[in-house]
């Protein structure tokens, strides 16, 4: 019962995420052959081909390169630490529990700037396999969405 609630959710939600979805890459990191580099920045592709050109030019030693495109985990909603672009890693237990706390404390919803933001990293937490509907808080967090949902609708999702 509680996974059909889920789903309906997810279909209400995966409409407005879309345009976010549709633009949204896995993390890019800067890696180089001769030269220890800090992975811990997120780049999509643009802002990191950009910076290893960068690097290059200052240091063709160092031989800088693009890493990552692949799904990741990440312990928080990942963005290009550049130009601020939404990527797609795969958010870890702690992220989801981070973010379902952080709702706890303030609205949920889509009427803002961040709607269809905010429906895509939903989505993402929904659709994880740490998202556990038999926690009490998250839980909680899922009625929230869910009667979200119901008020926009103007009934069941």
């Amino acid at each position: 019962m509680k996974a059909k609630r889920v789903d309906a959710v997810i279909d209400w939600l995966r409409p407005i995420a879309e345009p976010v979805a549709k633009e949204a890459e896995f993390s890019r990191w800067i890696s180089a052959h001769n030269a220890d580099t800090d992975q811990a920045e997120d780049w999509c592709t643009a802002c990191a081909r950009a910076e290893v050109t960068r690097l290059n030019a200052l240091h063709p030693d160092h031989e800088y390169l693009v890493d990552g495109g692949w799904g990741s985990s990440t312990d928080c909603p990942p963005y290009c630490c550049k130009c601020g672009k939404t990527l797609s890693d795969h958010l870890t237990s702690y992220a989801i529990r981070d973010e379902i706390d952080h709702y706890s404390r303030h609205s949920v919803t889509l009427r803002c700037k961040q709607g269809a933001e905010r429906a895509f990293r939903f989505v993402q937490m929904l659709e994880s396999h740490d998202f556990d509907v038999n926690d009490a808080a998250t839980w909680r967090f899922f009625r929230r969405l869910e009667m979200m949902c119901k008020r926009a609708k103007g009934g069941a999702p």
